[in-house]
């Protein structure tokens, strides 16, 4: 009876994310990216929450329990959750599935050349967690704005809510930042699969 209530709840974890992906254009249009090949990606992790709470308290509470558990391992953390857990894990994984999804039609990434630029703010996310038969995939919900090179001009915004992670992933779900990654990826193929899609209803 244990072992059934455990893996209901298992299954609630997976549940209560998935399915609430969602892509809205709350400004503008994206009639301008018809004709480009490229944009360039610029990553805001600014006043980002965990889980609807402050991202600091959120941090400030991994480097105390870390750093009890082993001395200095906190603060290891810190700075790779500051640095290569983003660049390596996060915006990797996500500019690798927006590009498989547009299949070249048009591709992201740091093209400082481009002429339109998005800016990929992460407003809130759900590490998700492992813990042998409960697990939760990780989410992210993100806003996007889309600029022209050396404007602050909006042309256009997208937000992306909740982008659950890939139950396709779950066997890398005891790694934190695999398990982060693989929502960032969801995003980035939500993202191009809605661009594309609104692309093709311009004239």
């Amino acid at each position: 009876m244990i072992m059934k209530k455990v893996i209901l709840l298992a299954a609630c974890a997976f549940l209560s994310v998935s399915g609430l992906k969602a892509q809205k254009l709350v400004e503008g249009s994206l009639a301008f990216l018809k004709n480009e090949k490229q944009i360039n990606l610029v990553f805001d992790y600014t006043d980002m929450k965990v889980d609807g709470d402050p991202g600091k308290e959120y941090v400030d509470d991994q480097v105390k329990d870390k750093n009890k558990d082993k001395s200095g391992s906190g603060d290891e953390w810190k700075k790779k959750w500051e640095t290569t857990y983003r660049t390596d894990f996060f915006q990797e994984r996500f500019i690798k599935d927006f590009n498989k999804e547009t299949k070249g039609s048009i591709e992201a990434g740091y093209f400082q050349d481009a002429k339109y630029q998005a800016t990929v703010k992460t407003i809130d996310m759900d590490p998700g967690f492992y813990g042998g038969v409960v697990q939760k995939v990780a989410w992210v919900t993100l806003e996007v704005t889309l600029t022209e090179k050396g404007s602050s001009a909006v042309l256009a915004k997208i937000q992306i809510k909740k982008a659950a992670g890939s139950q396709y992933d779950m066997g890398s779900m005891p790694v934190f930042e695999l398990r982060i990654a693989s929502a960032y990826g969801e995003a980035g193929e939500n993202l191009a699969e809605f661009i594309v899609k609104q692309l093709k209803k311009v004239k």
